[in-house]
């Protein structure tokens, strides 16, 4: 009886204890799971830190690189800017019917999602006098000498009467003789009025050199020495635009001051006149009535889905190319908003304070 009393109080106490080591067990456990997550965080920040510093420091003190290793690095990275705009496709026969059929003239269009890349066109390779959508270039060669503080967008400019003869008849004329402007007067006149004295005015500013690099930077055709501008196709002039889009040779500020001028552009009777009130186009026209030359290229700000559209024309008159391209904007509109598949998306997500802010969150390399 005394050894089994004994026995069932070693399992009592047992019984008791277990509990307490159960407990005491996990408290353990907890704790070292808990200091082993603590560690691994202490280690990749030292890490992330520790390879910064030296990347920093290898950046500061390291040589260029070979001009072989270097040249390839630029054609690798062109390539893989390429392989971001793919074809989507043929257009709906509602649209290519418009561009197409009973038209007066000859029409190109030529469609971009700037957020995958995809793109659509109808004879988007033909080749146009471009006329005043190369007043856009003209800002972007001027706005890049004012980045490298080699003019100042404060500088007045005074503009000769022969100049003025060129004024454009929608803004107000100067009641000067010979009135002055700064720079950034003369950048709104030209770009919402497309103001040819303007136009003239800033073009003395820049060398041909410089407007040659705004070109090429934008993978644009060059002009001609010593002043003949490039003709241009509907998708080379989209690759204007989206490079003022994503602020890839221009700072981002910039390309913000481009975009909203355009916005806020006079002519309103083809791009914008296809696309709902509420949505902001930013545009730029270029005519020339004795070729019966037409165009309108621009970014609709889709919220969601920005896009660039070009339409050029050539043989017709302004009621015409009015008629046909605002048709074709209000299709286009329509089509991008039917839920086409978007099957990539290089975007990377950044807020701007800009018109891209009511359609997009990207990065401006995206």
């Amino acid at each position: 009886p005394v050894k089994e009393n004994k026995r069932r109080k070693n399992l009592s106490s047992c019984k008791q204890s277990q509990p307490a080591q159960s407990a005491s067990g996990k408290t353990s456990r907890l704790f070292l799971l808990v200091l082993i997550l603590v560690g691994l965080v202490i280690f990749h920040w030292v890490a992330f830190i520790s390879r910064n510093y030296f990347h920093r420091e290898k950046q500061e003190n390291e040589a260029p690189p070979a001009v072989t290793s270097a040249w390839k690095n630029v054609d690798e990275h062109l390539a893989r800017a390429k392989t971001r705009r793919h074809f989507g496709g043929p257009l709906p026969e509602a649209i290519v019917s418009t561009v197409t059929s009973d038209v007066h003239g000859h029409f190109s269009v030529y469609i971009e999602d700037l957020k995958t890349g995809m793109w659509w066109g109808i004879r988007e390779k033909d080749t146009y006098d471009a006329w005043s959508l190369m007043k856009v270039s003209t800002l972007v060669a001027v706005l890049k000498k004012a980045e490298r503080e080699q003019l100042s967008l404060e500088d007045k400019i005074l503009l000769t009467q022969e100049e003025l003869n060129h004024e454009s008849p929608y803004i107000q004329h100067a009641k000067d003789e010979n009135p002055e402007f700064t720079i950034k007067e003369l950048a709104e006149r030209m770009i919402e009025d497309s103001d040819d004295a303007a136009a003239i005015a800033l073009c003395k500013l820049v060398k041909f050199d410089e407007f040659q690099e705004g070109l090429r930077a934008a993978e644009m055709p060059l002009a001609t020495p010593p002043n003949q501008l490039p003709r241009i196709s509907p998708a080379q002039y989209a690759n204007l635009l989206r490079s003022i889009y994503f602020a890839d040779y221009l700072a981002e500020p910039s390309c913000d001051v481009i975009m909203a001028l355009m916005s806020s552009t006079v002519y309103n009777d083809q791009l914008r006149a296809g696309v709902p009130k509420d949505v902001s186009v930013a545009h730029k026209v270029g005519f020339n009535a004795g070729t019966g030359d037409s165009h309108d290229c621009g970014i609709v700000f889709m919220p969601n889905r920005p896009y660039a559209l070009c339409i050029m024309g050539t043989g017709t008159y302004k009621e015409e190319s009015d008629r046909v391209m605002s048709a074709v904007s209000r299709q286009v509109y329509e089509f991008m908003g039917s839920g086409i598949p978007v099957a990539f998306d290089f975007s990377e997500k950044k807020t701007v304070k800009s018109p891209r802010n009511q359609s997009r969150q990207l990065k401006r390399k995206g």
